[in-house]
């Protein structure tokens, strides 16, 4: 063994040296030494700014790091080809990468036409339904529903009650309820105040609700810019305790003039062609005489919000008139034309009532 590694020592030794020799050779070739398997990051254009070109790179490279195939004996020329193609492959891949990554953005970003569309639904949304009357009226609010009815074509009444709310209002509510009519409240200022519970349940039942001055002082007595702040006054406590603020305005006492009218720009006056008169008589009868005698299609109503009477009253004549031909609607719903600010109105379209089987017999006959 001893004589045998004496032959063979020197050609191990020049063989040790060959490879050491072949080795430090090879390392010098190559101009950024031997290809690692580790992933570098491609170099970002722009400096600063390029952060996110970079951190897309990054993660790119993570998810797929090339891989480079190692020569058993490789060239400068070849070592720079495979550099190249390295380098070649990993911006495709961050080009790539960056396009999957801003692809969900782009999928998620509202897009003009979808900006342009969602505000058109949120235009629709917002505006209240019309009336099935088709009435668009003069009112800061959504018009109450009410029965599908043309009043130029159907004989139509409306019922309205001053002064409110009181603490006669929520009886007066529950008869209104019970018979499924919806009527025209003209309210304080001050009153609302007191019962705000009264005038959101008003406006809740499908009512309309107007103003009436803030402590009912006459608008002759006031001037035409006292008076119209006078009802501002009101309508802003009535929009506070709940409704919408009104444009629908009842002069205290009906007194009013064209100067006042003009000053109070917007505002509609409502006034009636029958009144009963509850709050002198208090008595049942002639209240309801008074109803069912001056009625007329078209008409609109004064009753008063705290007068005790008009309870009994109401389920009577609201059954008659019914029984006349008549339909219940607000002071809104009464025109099929908009009520523009700067008129006065005391009633509403004169449709025909039908005709009664008496006045059938009675054109037979003659």
């Amino acid at each position: 063994m001893g004589r045998a590694w004496k032959v063979w020592r020197p050609a191990a030794l020049a063989a040790v040296l060959v490879v050491g020799l072949g080795a430090t050779a090879f390392a010098l070739l190559l101009p950024d030494g031997a290809p690692s398997t580790e992933p570098t990051l491609p170099a970002a254009a722009g400096g600063a700014g390029s952060s996110a070109s970079a951190g897309a790179s990054a993660s790119a490279w993570a998810s797929s790091p090339p891989t480079v195939a190692a020569s058993a004996s490789p060239s400068p020329e070849a070592s720079a080809a495979t550099s190249d193609a390295a380098s070649a492959e990993a911006t495709e891949a961050a080009a790539e990468a960056a396009t999957d990554a801003a692809t969900p953005a782009a999928t998620d970003a509202a897009t003009p036409s979808d900006t342009a569309e969602a505000a058109a639904s949120d235009t629709v949304a917002a505006t209240p339904e019309p009336s099935p009357t088709g009435v668009v009226v003069n009112y800061k609010g959504p018009v109450p529903e009410a029965p599908a009815v043309d009043c130029s074509a159907v004989p139509c009444v409306a019922l309205t009650f001053d002064d409110g709310p009181s603490t006669n209002t929520a009886a007066l509510l529950d008869v209104l309820k019970e018979k499924d009519v919806k009527a025209t409240f003209f309210d304080q200022g001050i009153n609302a105040q007191r019962y705000p519970d009264m005038i959101a349940r008003t406006v809740a039942e499908g009512h309309v609700i107007g103003a009436h001055g803030w402590a009912h002082t006459s608008m002759l007595t006031l001037g035409p810019s006292a008076a119209c702040e006078d009802q501002d006054r009101a309508g802003r406590a009535i929009r506070d305790a709940g409704a919408p603020e009104p444009t629908l305005v009842r002069p205290p006492y009906g007194s009013w003039n064209n100067s006042i009218l003009a000053a109070c720009t917007g505002d509609t006056f409502v006034l009636w062609d029958v009144d009963t008169l509850d709050w002198s008589s208090h008595n049942v009868q002639k209240i309801t005489d008074h109803v069912l005698n001056e009625t007329k299609p078209g008409s609109i109503v004064l009753m008063h919000d705290h007068v005790v009477e008009d309870l009994e009253v109401l389920p009577a004549v609201i059954d008659e008139l019914r029984a006349r031909g008549y339909t219940f609607v607000t002071v809104p719903e009464l025109f099929n034309t908009p009520l523009a600010g700067g008129q006065a109105i005391y009633n509403g379209p004169r449709a025909e009532l039908p005709a009664t089987a008496a006045d059938t017999a009675a054109a037979a006959a003659g």
